[in-house]
């Protein structure tokens, strides 16, 4: 019964990680190599998702950590190419 639970997690938790893989890479493929400011602000969800992460289960903020400053340096490294100056 145990071992059912653990599987079922395991399961859920890798749907929603591919969900998000998914969503990443169509939007980055897509709006966001292009310049437009909707796929900015749609990837701008990934730091708030990690952020959340990180909060519910603390243990885990070694690893977010990196990710959380390689999605926020993906995001405001171009920001010029989505805001620029008028």
């Amino acid at each position: 019964e145990v071992i059912e639970y653990i599987k079922f997690w395991f399961r859920n938790f890798g749907i929603w990680v591919l969900a998000v893989a998914v969503f990443v890479i169509v939007i980055s493929a897509t709006g966001f190599r292009k310049g437009e400011r909707w796929a900015w602000f749609s990837l701008l969800y990934l730091p708030v998702h990690i952020g959340i992460h990180m909060v519910i289960w603390p243990w885990t903020i070694p690893i977010l950590l990196v990710l959380m400053i390689m999605t926020l340096a993906g995001l405001f490294l171009p920001f010029r190419t989505f805001f620029p100056r008028r």
